[in-house]
């Protein structure tokens, strides 16, 4: 019996694409305010939902809530939209239930301060990424304006910065899969951008951009600006199984939270309005309150920024401890080995079949007729007939 091929229908033009050419993948999603990058990033997001592929999205403008149109989706934070609002405490335990009973996540930061949003998604990621690698299911990160998640001058020490880097190096290994959205590409980490196996490049026209953008595509410099730089909103420079292609994105089937206003205020609230969100099944809301009473509700036991990061080094110092222990057991295996070779004696009568040889220095032992310091022949001597 043939397996169905699964794929994704991402572009305007009937050409669909592997559901295999995005998961599990590192994609990178860049262009301008306007490019259409956020519509491109909910159309992928949709395609994979509807696969069932898990997600967190870290949703720094509160743009996502949208998807509740037609996805289960869990929305934490503050705003209007959000389920509930969770302290950078529970984090850790949201993370691991999100991975465990497979239930979507929007973290909707718009409301909240910067110091505890990067103290929530320090934990948060750490905490993901520890679970990821012992469940090795495909799951799927968004980092909607990745500049801010990861800055190219910024700390690369913190937790959220290390498990960024596992996930873009390893995390195809245990399923992992991450999105990175941007407006301004030269902001973002390179060691992430340049690891990305898919590429949507949108519009830019800041030359730092054009510049990264012209790095990342293998074609002629004067052609990446000319594709990027008259594409309509929607329209991306693509890489997709290592192929380049330019490419008009679908629009995305559910509302776009984070829609521009128009001077008519009347139609934006009427279609808001209409906005329907769907409802949590009930195993997801006992998954959630599962993982509160886990973490406790109290906000004054709220992790300050400087003990989630202990608390990230520590479990990194515990897996550092543990592969140093492996890798004891395999330096003393090599040594057992060597020792082994070190032994090896060759047969005490070994007969060489010499048919000429050239001498340039002979040394003589104590009792040679040399003499006790040796010889040194002039010219050369032809020995020949030498055997056994």
């Amino acid at each position: 019996m043939n397996t169905p091929v699964r794929t994704l229908d991402l572009f305007a033009a009937d050409s669909p694409v592997p559901l295999e050419a995005v998961l599990c993948k590192v994609v990178a999603i860049l262009g301008i305010r306007g490019s259409g990058k956020t519509t491109a990033a909910r159309r992928i997001v949709e395609q994979l939902a509807g696969h069932g592929v898990p997600m967190t999205i870290f949703d720094y403008k509160g743009e996502y809530w949208g998807l509740l149109e037609r996805f289960p989706f869990v929305v934490v934070g503050r705003s209007e939209h959000a389920h509930f609002d969770a302290s950078p405490r529970q984090a850790e335990a949201l993370a691991r239930m999100s991975l465990r009973e497979r239930v979507s996540v929007i973290l909707d930061f718009s409301e909240h301060a910067e110091s505890e949003m990067f103290a929530f998604a320090d934990a948060y990621m750490a905490a993901l990424w520890q679970t990821a690698r012992k469940m090795r299911r495909p799951y799927t990160v968004v980092l909607e304006e990745a500049q801010e998640w990861a800055p190219q001058n910024g700390e690369r020490s913190s937790p959220r910065a290390e498990a960024l880097k596992r996930m873009v190096m390893t995390g195809r290994s245990y399923g992992v899969g991450l999105i990175l959205v941007a407006q301004r590409s030269a902001l973002v980490r390179k060691d992430l951008l340049t690891q990305a196996e898919c590429y949507l490049l949108g519009r830019a026209t800041h030359p730092a951009d054009l510049s990264v953008y012209k790095e990342l595509c293998p074609l002629p410099g004067p052609e990446v600006e000319r594709l990027v730089s008259t594409s309509a909103p929607g329209g991306m420079l693509c890489c997709l199984n290592s192929h380049w292609e330019r490419q008009q994105m679908a629009l995305a089937q559910t509302f776009g939270a984070g829609y521009t206003p128009s001077l008519d205020a009347a139609d934006d609230e009427d279609e808001e309005e209409r906005f329907q969100p769907v409802a949590l099944d009930r195993s997801v809301l006992a998954a959630l309150e599962a993982a509160r009473r886990q973490a406790g509700d109290d906000e004054s036991q709220a992790l300050s920024p400087e003990q989630v990061a202990v608390n990230a080094l520590t479990a990194q110092l515990v897996e550092t401890q543990t592969e140093n222990t492996r890798l004891k057991v395999r330096v003393a295996h090599l040594e057992d080995q060597l020792e082994v070779a070190c032994t090896i004696r060759m047969p005490e009568q070994v007969v060489l079949n010499v048919n000429e040889a050239i001498v340039k220095h002979m040394r003589f032992g104590a009792s040679g007729q040399a003499g006790k310091a040796g010889a040194t022949t002039e010219g050369q001597m032809a020995l020949a007939g030498l055997g056994g």
